[in-house]
């Protein structure tokens, strides 16, 4: 039967996921294979960002429908419910939510950043971090680093220190509306993240200020270089040590005046 659109994914060295317009979430190999019949049908409206561990071993999500969910893909325990009771449009699960300990936490994003942690107690605990310049609608985490993109730009967040490294605002372009453009986030490592935004892809580097000074961040984030393609961008990654792989679509239109396949 039909298991409806693809609204977002996500790839690991183990599977990819994916989430459908219809809420539900499936697991393939990369021959597009179902794993094991793995599907799980936790939203009931299009799934907005899945998030996964470094180890491949929990996913988070969310959706419109207010709630975020953590599976565990080998386990029943340490899973997680959230419900916000409002749109949740991106979500990112810590990357070593594998281990035991302090880990078991999940950043979700809206008009605001919050950090939601499993207590010992088997409870959710959620505070927020920040507030946000419109609404998050992509996010990724990597060690201490959490990246977001939003309407206004892009913003990196220390969750040790608990604060923000700074903005680096989008170009303002004619006839471009943010929001009808998805941002693209991928960390090549600790220091650098790779932003494809529209037809314009930016590698922005994180690094220790030489010099600390009180009430400053104890890190910078800035950007290193930034070029434009002939195409809008759907997707960004690390090839290798010094190229990157971007997923693109054409400007032109069909004769449907639909977006045109590469």
């Amino acid at each position: 039967g039909c298991v409806g659109c693809v609204w977002c994914g996500v790839a690991h060295p183990k599977f990819l996921c994916i989430g459908t317009n219809w809420g539900s979430i499936h697991l393939l190999d990369f021959e597009g294979n179902i794993v094991n019949n793995r599907q799980l049908r936790p939203h009931t409206v299009a799934v907005n960002q899945i998030s996964i561990d470094s180890r491949g071993e929990f996913i988070a999500t969310c959706s419109d429908d207010g709630n975020v969910f953590v599976y565990g893909l080998y386990t029943t325990e340490d899973s997680q419910e959230v419900s916000l009771g409002r749109c949740v449009k991106s979500v990112a699960i810590d990357p070593l939510y594998h281990k035991s300990g302090n880990y078991r936490r999940f950043i979700t994003g809206d008009d605001r950043l919050m950090l939601h942690e499993r207590t010992f107690l088997g409870r959710t605990k959620s505070v927020v971090l920040c507030d946000v310049e419109g609404v998050v609608h992509n996010m990724r985490w990597h060690n201490r680093f959490v990246a977001w993109a939003s309407n206004i730009g892009l913003r990196v967040y220390d969750i040790i220190s608990r604060c923000s490294l700074g903005l680096i605002k989008w170009d303002k372009r004619n006839n471009i509306i943010p929001s009808t453009y998805r941002c693209n986030l991928t960390w090549k490592d600790s220091g650098t993240l790779l932003v494809g935004w529209v037809d314009t892809v930016r590698i922005c580097g994180v690094k220790r200020r030489l010099q600390r000074l009180k009430d400053v961040p104890e890190y910078i984030v800035e950007p290193l270089s930034m070029f434009r393609i002939d195409y809008f961008i759907s997707g960004i990654g690390p090839l290798n040590h010094n190229q990157l792989v971007i997923l693109c679509y054409s400007k032109e239109k069909d004769e449907n005046e639909k977006a045109m396949r590469l």
